[in-house]
C-alpha cells in the first residue's frame, strides 16, 4: 500500500492525529464517561502501570468508566503517546486482579501496535477505514478492513499472554467478558473449543473480534510454543477464501502468481533441429 498508493500514504503519514482531533477525543471522553483518578482507585492504576511496564510503554495513563454501558468490555481511545482506557460494566468487580491485568495489557497492546513499526499499522487502519465508508467501496477493501481488525485483536491477546504469562488467565478474562459469568474454567473452555474445531474447520465469520474459541486456541498455541502456530492461526482467521472474497493482499498474491504462470507459458520452447540436419550430422 505504501508503494502503490504513495500519495495517499504520505498524506496520512503527515496527518495521523492533529491536535484538534486529539482535543475532540478528550472532550468526548469527558462527556461520555466517569474519569477515574489515581487517588480514588490506586489499585486499578497499579495493575495498569504493571502492564505498561511489561510492554515497555512510557506514556501517561488515564482510566475511565463508561456511562450507560451494557455488558462488560474495555476499549482504548487512541491518542499518540497517551493511554486512555475505557471500562464498560462491572468489569472490575467480575474479574480477578490477574484477569484485569490481562485486560489492561490487551488494550495497551493496541497502543503498542499503533506506535511501533513507525506507525505503519495505524496508517493502514486509517486508510482502510476511509475506503470502507465510501459507498463505492470494493469488497476487497471491506475484507481487508475485517481481517486487519481480527488480526489486531489476535495481536493484543498475545500482548496479554506476554504480560500475564498465564494462558488460563487470558482465556478466563475473555470468556467472562463475553459471557458475563462470575467464574470460568479455562481448561474446560479449551476442551469446548477443541470440540468446535473437530466439527468445523471454516475460518472466522466475525467482523471485528474473532470468536472466543478462536482466540482461546490461539493463546494456547502461543503458550505451547507450537512451531505451526502462525499457520494454524491464519487458517482459523481467514482459511482459504474464495476468489470473490479476497482481500487486497490476497489479490496481489494471486496477481503475482498468475503473471508468473503466464510468463512461463509464453516462454518459447527451444527449437529442435530438423531431421535432415540430424541425419547429416550422423553421417559425418
Amino acid at each position: 500500500m505504501r508503494e502503490e498508493e504513495a500519495e495517499i500514504w504520505n498524506w496520512y503519514c503527515s496527518h495521523r492525529v492533529r491536535e484538534d482531533q486529539a482535543e475532540s477525543v478528550r472532550f468526548e471522553l469527558l462527556k461520555s464517561t466517569y474519569r477515574i483518578d489515581r487517588d480514588s482507585q490506586s489499585d486499578w492504576y497499579e495493575i495498569a502501570d504493571l502492564a505498561l511496564s511489561r510492554l515497555n510503554l512510557d506514556v501517561p495513563l488515564t482510566i475511565y468508566q463508561a456511562q450507560n454501558a451494557e455488558g462488560m468490555n474495555a476499549s482504548l481511545a487512541y491518542l499518540p503517546s497517551e493511554a486512555h482506557i475505557i471500562l464498560f460494566g462491572p468489569i472490575t468487580s467480575k474479574l480477578s486482579r490477574e484477569e484485569l491485568l490481562s485486560v489492561f495489557a490487551h488494550e495497551l497492546s493496541h497502543l503498542l501496535l499503533w506506535q511501533q513499526w513507525d506507525g505503519d499499522f495505524l496508517i493502514v487502519d486509517q486508510i482502510l477505514a476511509a475506503l470502507t465508508i465510501d459507498r463505492k467501496a470494493h469488497p476487497a477493501h471491506l475484507e481487508s478492513m475485517r481481517l486487519l481488525s481480527l488480526y489486531n485483536e489476535i495481536f493484543c491477546d498475545r500482548g496479554s499472554l506476554f504480560v500475564t504469562e498465564d494462558p488460563n488467565v487470558v482465556i478466563s478474562s475473555l470468556v467472562k467478558i463475553s459471557s458475563g459469568l462470575d467464574t470460568v474454567n479455562a481448561e474446560s473452555y479449551l476442551k469446548q473449543a477443541a470440540e468446535i474445531f473437530e466439527r468445523e474447520t471454516g475460518p472466522s465469520q466475525s467482523l471485528s473480534h474473532p470468536e472466543s474459541y478462536v482466540r482461546a486456541r490461539a493463546v494456547r498455541l502461543w503458550h505451547n510454543q507450537d512451531v505451526d502456530a502462525e499457520t494454524k492461526i491464519t487458517e482459523m482467521i481467514q482459511g482459504q477464501p474464495a476468489l470473490n472474497e479476497l482481500d487486497l493482499l490476497a489479490q496481489r498474491t494471486i496477481e503475482v502468481k498468475t503473471r508468473r504462470m503466464v510468463d512461463l507459458l509464453l516462454v518459447p520452447k527451444p527449437t529442435q533441429p530438423n531431421a535432415s540436419l540430424r541425419l547429416s550430422a550422423l553421417k559425418i
